[in-house]
């Protein structure tokens, strides 16, 4: 797969599953860098601040190690542990490779993510807009 193909479907496959919301794909040389956000843009950041969107979900695309998609963070902020001195905690889920990546693996991936959401989403803090539209489809 190249990388044009690969972020259209990446991209295709989150607005599907997160229409709500917004990604990211860049191809350098044989590889591509994704991020995907719940939010649409900074005005549904705390403190407008577009890194403080409560979902950090990257990964790698690389066709040199043989066409491979690699997770590099899939974690929330989340309220933190009872009398914990921390401003937030992080909710993880396990990070995956998908090997030969297309569409229907890279969307059952984000279901899984967005599944992962829902079961945290009641501890997930500062969020400036309704965490149900996000999750909706």
């Amino acid at each position: 797969m190249k990388n044009k193909q690969f972020i259209e479907d990446a991209k295709s496959a989150w607005a599907e599953v997160f229409p709500n919301s917004r990604c990211y794909a860049n191809g350098i040389s044989n590889s591509v860098c994704f991020a995907g956000y719940l939010s649409k843009d900074a005005s549904e950041c705390a403190n407008k601040i577009i890194n403080n969107d409560p979902l950090m979900y990257k990964g790698w695309y690389n066709l040199d190690k043989p066409d491979v998609y690699k997770e590099s963070n899939a974690s929330m902020f989340v309220k933190p542990e009872a009398g914990s001195y921390n401003v937030y905690g992080r909710a993880k889920l396990r990070h995956k490779s998908i090997n030969n990546p297309d569409r229907a693996k890279l969307l059952k991936r984000f279901l899984e993510l967005r599944d992962f959401i829902r079961a945290n989403k009641d501890n997930m803090k500062d969020l400036c807009f309704n965490i149900n539209e996000k999750l909706e489809v």
